[in-house]
C-alpha cells in the first residue's frame, strides 16, 4: 500500500469515527431532552391538577382600607362582619346550588363614602362542590335616609326573586310582589351577595 492510500484510509476512519461520535452525542442529547420533557410534562400536569385544588385569589385591599374604615367607624369589627358575610355566602350557595360552600378567604375590596351612605365591598374565594369561584358582597351603612332616598343610591335585592329594589322605603318587590325587609338606618347591613366567577 502506498502512502496516499494509507492517508485516505486514516482520513476515512476519522470521518466515519467523527460521524459516529456526532450521531452518538445527538442521540444522547435527544434522549436526555426527551426524558426531561417527559418528566417536566408529567410534573406540569401534576402542578396543574394541584392548582385546581387551590382557592382562587381575591382582590384584597383589607390592609390598606381597614385603618381608614376604623378611623371613620371605631366600633367596626371586621372579624365579626367577615364571619357574617361568609355565613351569608354559605346560605346563598346552599339556596341557589343545593350544596355546601367552603370559604377560603374574604377580603375588603373597596370602601366607598357617598352622601348619606357608606359601602364596604368585599370579595371571597369560595369552593362550591368541586368548583372554585368568587363571591362579592357589600356592607351598607345608611347615615342619612334623606340622601339615600332622594338620590336612589341604595340598591338592595329582593330576597325572593333577586330583583333590585331601587326605591328606598318600598314595602313590596315590584317584580314578584313579596314583602321587602326594611333597611335599618345607622346599622351595617349585608347586601348584594352575588357570584362573580
Amino acid at each position: 500500500m502506498d502512502i496516499a492510500t494509507i492517508i485516505m484510509l486514516v482520513l476515512f476512519s476519522f470521518v466515519v469515527g467523527g460521524g459516529l461520535y456526532i450521531i452518538f452525542k445527538l442521540k444522547f442529547a435527544y434522549r436526555k431532552v426527551s426524558d426531561m420533557l417527559g418528566e417536566d410534562l408529567v410534573e406540569n400536569l401534576k402542578k396543574a391538577k394541584s392548582l385546581e385544588d387551590h382557592p382562587r385569589s381575591v382582590s384584597g385591599m383589607t390592609r390598606v382600607l381597614l385603618p381608614k374604615i376604623l378611623e371613620d367607624f371605631p366600633e367596626f369589627n371586621w372579624i365579626e362582619f367577615k364571619h357574617d358575610i361568609e355565613e351569608k355566602i354559605r346560605q346563598c350557595v346552599k339556596k341557589e346550588h343545593s350544596c355546601t360552600a367552603t370559604i377560603h378567604q374574604t377580603e375588603i375590596l373597596e370602601y366607598v363614602k357617598n352622601k348619606g351612605t357608606v359601602a364596604i365591598h368585599t370579595q371571597s374565594a369560595v369552593r362550591r362542590g368541586d368548583e372554585e369561584t368568587r363571591y362579592n358582597a357589600s356592607l351598607l351603612y345608611i347615615q342619612d335616609a334623606a340622601y339615600a332616598d332622594s338620590n336612589n343610591t341604595i340598591v338592595v335585592n329582593c330576597a325572593n326573586c333577586g330583583a333590585p329594589i331601587r326605591t328606598f322605603g318600598r314595602k313590596h318587590c315590584e317584580y314578584c310582589g313579596s314583602a321587602v325587609t326594611e333597611i335599618n338606618i345607622k346599622v351595617w347591613n349585608i347586601e348584594n351577595v352575588r357570584e362573580v366567577g
